[in-house]
């Protein structure tokens, strides 16, 4: 019987100098030319290494061409070498690397959303049960009573990083944009079409479970997620649903096509047109919102594992963030002290 991998050492625990000898998913590996005049004949091999905790640029000076062959899908490795640094980034220097022949516990390399799958499924079935509105209830109940589409729903990532990028990712982010959108409807009632703004909430993502796979323990583009992408992935979904319903007011059918192909906001951002409704352009900031806090989350927990008051500077954003404000708790007692 071949002994289980055991796992000691995860991404987001690696410092710099560190050395490595442990297991991770390999993915996106390339072989590279050396630049003439550099004295090195062959190619190197840059690759990304990730478990559950993140994942981090690696390199691969020697014996990269060798290896490479044997790096097909998603690979899980051992990695013999050290963590360095290149322009400002933390990067995992490679001096070998073994495909590994154990049995693999997923549960090292996926992963996992930090709320309970069953506390965001009742808060979902909770949500729909807000969307009054028959039509839009009616699909609803047809997409999310569909047992294929729950399952993925419920279990993809709502990216392969920036923002949700874990098992049960998309079901948090949808939540979260469902919880602005709502609060936006209650704040605008003469303007936003409640039923519509939150109906959108639930299904402007929904073609991420066609965009990405996620069960070769890392999570990749599929080929319609490259050719088409989520949004129209997601709005071609919906929309063949709502062909089973004869009786679905063309209007309302507009609209949240239009709701969900314009999410995104401009084209930069990958939506064919921007919102051009009250309504898109709420969702469109809902989505917005869930996606960035969760992105400043992120760097502010890296930033407090390491005792930082300031991030690295972030590439997506542009700058580093500050986390060196005082818990509302102690400015709580510190008022009451002046006092």
């Amino acid at each position: 019987m071949e002994e289980k991998l055991k796992k000691k050492h995860y991404i987001r625990q690696l410092q710099l100098r560190e050395k490595i000898d442990d297991y991770f998913v390999a993915t996106d590996a390339t072989l590279i030319p050396f630049r003439p005049g550099s004295g090195k004949n062959g190619s190197f091999m840059r690759l990304t290494l990730s478990d559950c905790s993140g994942s981090l640029p690696a390199i691969m000076w020697e014996g990269g061409e060798r290896v490479f062959p044997q790096l097909k899908g998603n690979a899980v490795v051992r990695i013999q070498g050290s963590v360095g640094q290149y322009r400002g980034e933390m990067q995992v220097i490679v001096d070998r690397l073994e495909i590994t022949k154990g049995r693999v516990n997923p549960a090292y390399f996926l992963p996992q959303a930090p709320r309970s799958q069953q506390d965001m499924q009742q808060e979902l079935n909770i949500a729909i049960d807000q969307v009054q509105l028959k039509p839009l209830r009616v699909l609803l109940d047809d997409l999310f009573g569909d047992q294929f589409f729950y399952q993925a729903f419920t279990e993809a990532p709502a990216a392969k990083s920036i923002h949700h990028a874990y098992l049960g990712g998309l079901l948090e982010h949808t939540l979260e944009t469902f919880a602005f959108a709502s609060a936006i409807a209650a704040r605008y009632p003469e303007y936003i079409n409640r039923d519509l703004l939150l109906t959108g909430a639930l299904v402007h993502d929904c073609g991420k479970i066609l965009e990405y796979q996620w069960q070769d323990l890392a999570v990749s583009l599929t080929d319609a997620g490259k050719l088409f992408g989520h949004l129209v992935l997601g709005a071609k979904l919906v929309e063949e649903k709502i062909t089973r319903h004869p009786g679905f007011p063309p209007a309302l059918k507009q609209e949240l096509l239009h709701m969900i192909l314009s999410h995104h906001g401009i084209e930069e951002w990958g939506s064919p047109q921007p919102p051009k409704t009250i309504n898109a352009f709420a969702l469109h900031h809902a989505d917005f919102l869930s996606a960035e806090i969760n992105h400043f989350q992120g760097l502010l927990a890296k930033a407090e594992e390491s005792e930082l008051l300031w991030t690295a500077v972030d590439k997506k954003l542009g700058r580093s963030v500050y986390r060196g404000f005082l818990p509302c708790d102690d400015v709580a007692t510190t008022q009451e002290g002046d006092d």
